[in-house]
């Protein structure tokens, strides 16, 4: 998340245009270093006592997200971009008086520039090497909405909606908000395996679903 704001907020002092894209399967487009096989596809007849060998990674494999990311990696340096020395998801195209930055959270980017051009030029380069959606100007990222102000050079992010539907999807929507997270000297007594009460719970979602917006708009 710390990238995210970074970039934003460097695009903002520049007054550039945010751009946003998401790379469709972007995994299936790495090249496997090493050697891996599999068993045939369910489907796929007359090859049920054989094994083939992978050449691209697949979604699922311990080594897909690395190889995914040093294959976008090489083709931002043939497109004349380096990569930020501290955070090396995040690169930079510079070019006489054009200065382009380009950061990458998997699949999902952002590009900001200071002209429409430069970020079109950005996007035939990528289209013409891997399958692009364009998701126009930069509103939802990661679940963090974006208000940029351009002219003003004002930008201002929230979770409003992700909280909303988190607490619908936790069913809380009726729940009394308190102002501490928990008793003093209450006692949690241990579960016990197979208790029912359990049963369904997504506590785990829960807690994790609130870890994650913890990081998003609250740096501190």
């Amino acid at each position: 998340m710390n990238l995210i704001r970074v970039f934003l907020s460097v695009c903002c002092q520049e007054g550039f245009l945010v751009h946003q894209y998401d790379v469709d399967t972007a995994f299936l487009n790495g090249y496997l270093e090493e050697e891996v096989f599999i068993y045939p596809p369910r489907g796929v007849e007359g090859k049920q006592n054989q094994i083939c060998k992978l050449n691209r990674s697949l979604y699922g494999l311990k080594q897909s997200a690395a190889t995914w990311f040093k294959t976008i990696s090489e083709v931002f340096t043939t497109m004349r971009s380096s990569q930020c020395r501290s955070e090396s998801c995040i690169f930079v195209r510079q070019q006489r008086n054009s200065i382009i930055y380009i950061t990458l959270y998997v699949d999902d980017m952002l590009v900001g520039a200071k002209t429409t051009e430069e970020i079109e030029d950005i996007h035939t380069k990528l289209s013409n090497r891997f399958k692009i959606k364009d998701l126009g100007n930069a509103r939802f990222v990661l679940g963090i909405e974006v208000s940029y102000e351009r002219e003003a050079r004002k930008l201002k992010i929230n979770q409003e909606s992700s909280i909303r539907r988190m607490v619908e999807r936790f069913n809380q929507e009726i729940a009394k908000s308190v102002t501490n997270p928990c008793l003093q000297g209450q006692f949690l007594s241990k579960m016990e395996e197979g208790d029912p009460r359990m049963t369904n719970r997504p506590y785990r979602s829960l807690i994790k679903s609130l870890l994650y917006i913890s990081t998003g708009t609250r740096p501190d």
